[in-house]
């Protein structure tokens, strides 16, 4: 027997995360105010086999505060309003999924789902402030709404097939968003923030039903009989609204009212943090070691690499999952860079920890030189921004570099010979794509410029050769030539065979 005061939610009634309200809600006021269903309209959704939430988002019930009453409350309260307007509900209609939501707005699904963010989250303790909620629902739920908007359109008078339901997704957010917030112990849900957790759900039962569009079904097939591109996605949300959105008519191939179905949707959490940045410079005394980790034919080359000198050991400061390594151009596994030193970003990625403070900085960069005294070391070690790539790729790309070679001439290196290299300023050359590097670069000729050269004979035939460059000049090719495809070289202005024995990069001019 229905209390006929439940028309009424009363003051203290609890919502679904258990917080008592404080306010009082006047169910029978908010029933007759719908926009899009009257007394009538209710019933033929209940009889559709929705549940209380999903009958409320077709009324065009606004106010969030209302779907936070538990279920209970509001299925007593609507029963009592139908009644009050002499209609009965069969009160085993909502015994099943809801054809609409799939119980997605049920409170077992989100105990279920509670209790999967605190299982992930368990012990990870991110020091964030703020978090963003981001909900990835199955496509089903997109075409079941569609389909039961033109349901009632055909059998409830006045309804309008074209109107929209009060959005599935806000509704979720509104009856979870403080549960999270709780359990992952971050009290401020943003718009926008640096760490997000993904509720995706997904309802197996229902993922095949895209295929009752003509359009998925049709891009599904397409795909298998040519055996290209990506294997086929069902359950594609982005996919499905477009394909809907384009329908002017009611395919006959989707079931309308749709389906009864029986299991239970499932929630997998994803946790999500922008990456942090950190900045500095780099110097490598070691010859052989190559700046990224270097692999031939499947082959690991070399025992290590700048980057995981580095990135090994500043990993553990941020607890993070992972790292990416970012640089201001790169030099030859056989070339050592000196002087001020190549910039460098470390990204880390999933970090527990976002922040250092400058102790902890000069710890890392302590850390790094001393395990690996003698072969890298890093400088100005700081917090950086995504915003510093672009100075990054600035430095790389337009700035001068200083080198230092050790030159072999064939010629015995007379005081005319020298003075020839002394006197290069601001010499362009063209550099055709090296030989060596063809597999990876794209086949043109580029002009550099040879800023400035400076001789130091050694004895007869060898030499120190100091030049600066503009940047992205490839030094050895200018020393032998490269089989002519780097011209004018020291080969032809010496008028004779020149080699390159050693090369250092001695410093990145105005670097930032």
């Amino acid at each position: 027997m229905l209390d006929p005061d439940l028309s009424l939610i009363v003051l203290s009634e609890s919502n679904s995360s258990g917080a008592p309200r404080e306010d009082g809600m006047d169910m029978e006021k908010v029933l007759k105010t719908a926009p899009w269903l009257q007394p009538e309209g209710f019933l033929k959704a209940i009889e559709a086999g929705l549940c209380v939430r999903c009958v409320l988002r077709f009324g065009g019930v606004q106010q969030h505060d209302v779907y936070a009453y538990a279920e209970t409350t509001l299925r007593e309260a609507l029963y009592a309003f139908l009644q009050d307007a002499g209609l009965q509900v069969n009160e085993t209609m909502e015994k099943t999924v809801c054809t609409c939501c799939l119980d997605i707005l049920s409170a077992q699904f989100h105990d279920a789902m509670i209790e999967e963010v605190r299982r992930v989250t368990d012990g990870l303790n991110y020091d964030v402030d703020t978090f963003t909620l981001n909900i990835k629902l199955p496509s089903a739920v997109l075409l079941r709404e569609y389909s039961l908007r033109e349901h009632f359109g055909q059998i409830i008078p006045g309804y309008r097939s074209n109107i929209l339901s009060v959005d599935l997704k806000d509704v979720l957010k509104s009856l979870v968003t403080d549960r999270v917030a709780k359990v992952i112990d971050v009290a401020t849900c943003a718009a926008k923030s640096e760490f997000a957790v993904l509720l995706e759900i997904k309802h197996d039962e229902s993922a095949e039903e895209a295929q009752q569009i003509p359009a998925i079904k049709e891009q599904l097939d397409t795909r298998k009989k040519r055996h290209r591109g990506p294997p086929p996605v069902l359950d594609g949300f982005g996919a499905v609204t477009r394909a809907l959105a384009a329908l002017t008519t009611m395919p006959s191939t989707v079931k309308c009212p749709p389906p009864a179905l029986q299991s239970q949707p499932t929630c997998g959490v994803v946790l999500e943090r922008d990456p942090v940045y950190i900045q500095g410079r780099y110097l490598k005394y070691k010859r052989g070691l190559s700046q990224t980790p270097w692999v031939l034919d499947g082959v690991r080359m070399g025992d290590s690499s700048v980057e995981e000198c580095i990135g090994e050991v500043g990993l553990p400061f941020f607890k993070g999952s992972g790292y990416k390594f970012h640089t201001a151009g790169r030099e030859d596994v056989d070339v050592r860079m000196l002087g001020n030193g190549r910039p460098f970003i470390l990204e880390i990625l999933d970090a527990k920890k976002s922040k250092l403070t400058p102790a902890e900085y000069e710890q890392l960069q302590a850390a790094v030189n001393t395990t690996h005294q003698g072969a890298v070391e890093i400088r100005e070690v700081k917090a950086s921004t995504k915003e510093y790539f672009g100075k990054l790729q600035a430095g790389a790309d337009s700035k001068r570099k200083t080198y230092c070679c050790v030159v072999w001439s064939e010629k015995e290196l007379t005081p005319d010979l020298v003075a020839k290299l002394d006197a290069i300023h601001d010499l362009t050359i063209q550099q055709q794509t090296p030989i060596r590097v063809l597999h990876r670069r794209t086949l043109m000729t580029r002009p550099k410029v040879i800023h400035a050269t400076k001789c130091e004979v050694l004895n007869k035939h060898y030499m120190l050769l100091r030049l600066t460059t503009s940047a992205g000049t490839y030094v050895k090719e200018f020393v032998h030539g490269d089989r002519g495809r780097t011209v004018p070289n020291v080969s032809t202005i010496l008028e004779c065979e020149a080699d390159i024995l050693q090369l250092d990069v001695e410093s990145l001019i105005d670097a930032e």
